[in-house]
Formats: C-alpha cells, structure tokens, sequence
C-alpha cells in the first residue's frame, strides 16, 4: 500500500520536560528558525494511502511512544468546543507548558480560533481544513488537505473550518493553561461544563505525570552522584 509521507512536523523542538529526552536543535538553529521553520518531528511517520483518520490517529500514537516512551499518555476522546467550532480532543501528552493533542470533526464545523500565547504545529490526519487570517488588509484563505501542515503563532487570529470526519494532531509550546479560558468558554456556551472538567482533569493528571517523572529522574542522577562520590 502506498503511503504518503508526512513531512514531519510540529515545531522544530519538542523539549518534553524531561532533561535527558531534548528533541531540539541547537539553541543557535532554534534562534534563527523558530519564528517560521515547521516543525520536523514525526520521524519517519507516514500515514497510508486509504486509511481512515481513527487509524492515522493510534498509528501516530504507537510511533510517538515508541520515540518518547511514558511521555505519551492514553486518553479518552472528550468534546471540545472554542470559538463556535464543535470538535472531539484526544492528548497524547501534556505539560504546563507543551502539549501534544488530536482534534476530531465528526461533522461539519467553522468557527474563531481564540488568542493563545503559544506557538501551535498541526499536521491533518484526515479530510480538510480551511482558515481565513484576520487582519487590517484581509487574508487569503488557505487550506490543509491530509499530510499538509500549518503553524499558528502566538496571538494570531484566525477562523477556522473544518470538513466532516476530519483529524488534525498538533503540538503547542507556551502558556498552556492560559487556553483553558478559550476552551472553558466554549464549553459554557454549549452547556457542557461536564466536558470541559474532563479534558481540564486529563490534562493535570498529565503534567502531574511529567512533574513527577522529572523529580524522579532528579533524584536517581543526584543519588547516582552521590554513590559515585562515595565509592
């Protein structure tokens, strides 16, 4: 079966936390290119020719963990509305300040993306998206078809519409519980705070995950010194 090759994205760094698995360039490579370089991430991941997006989506999980190992956590599928969009959300890892998520459109949605202070990586999975910048001299519409990857900076606005049955993974680096707000919001307009107390559940239970794998692996280098010293 053909394949059609990712091109390996979402931000040219994902530093998870943890000291001793740095996915970044050089910091003098970070330096010049992280303002507009896409990022090269899914190693060698390819999403093949024909399969539905559920299917991109558990491939994409089984690569990353097979790469980053406990960092990627196993989440249930939750409702998630921002801005008018009525979309599905499924972390594969989260951090105070990263996160690696999944959005699902089972039908037809558009709607405002909301003002993050982070920078977001999405790569689509399955079907389409569509966005329209705003700005003082209007913006042309760009769209994202399966394999295609698009960045969204910091503090950029922009609409959003997304074709039935589409998946999207991204990955974000910045103030993440800032966004809550975007999401809390949307989730009072639909009158399901229910959702909203899930996904925000999720996500501490994962950077509780990451704080504490840090904290181990503090403790083991410094007892390991220590016994080093000793002998």
């Amino acid at each position: 079966m053909d394949a059609v090759p990712v091109v390996k994205s979402i931000e040219s760094s994902i530093r998870i936390i943890n000291k001793g698995i740095s996915f970044s360039e050089t910091p003098a490579a970070l330096a010049s290119s992280a303002s507009e370089t896409p990022v090269r991430f899914f190693l060698g991941f390819s999403l093949p020719s024909g399969a539905n997006g559920l299917s991109n989506v558990n491939k994409l999980r089984n690569d990353l963990r097979r790469l980053y190992h406990q960092h990627i956590i196993d989440s249930g599928w939750e409702a998630a509305y921002g801005g008018g969009l009525s979309l599905r959300a499924n972390f594969l890892h989260a951090s105070l300040t990263e996160f690696i998520v999944v959005f699902h459109a089972p039908h037809h949605t558009a709607g405002f993306s909301g003002w993050h202070w982070a920078n977001i990586t999405c790569t689509v999975l399955n079907g389409e998206i569509s966005r329209l910048a705003f700005s003082a001299n209007g913006g042309n519409k760009e769209t994202f078809k399966i394999g295609n990857n698009f960045r969204h900076g910091e503090f950029e606005r922009y609409t959003y519409e997304l074709a039935q049955d589409t998946f999207a993974a991204c990955y974000g680096r910045g103030a993440m519980p800032l966004s809550s707000v975007w999401l809390g919001a949307g989730a009072l307009a639909n009158s399901d705070p229910v959702s909203f107390a899930r996904l925000t559940f999720i996500y501490m239970q994962g950077s509780f995950h990451e704080v504490g794998m840090a904290i181990t692996k503090t403790f083991q280098y410094y007892k390991a010194k220590a016994l080093k010293t000793e002998l």
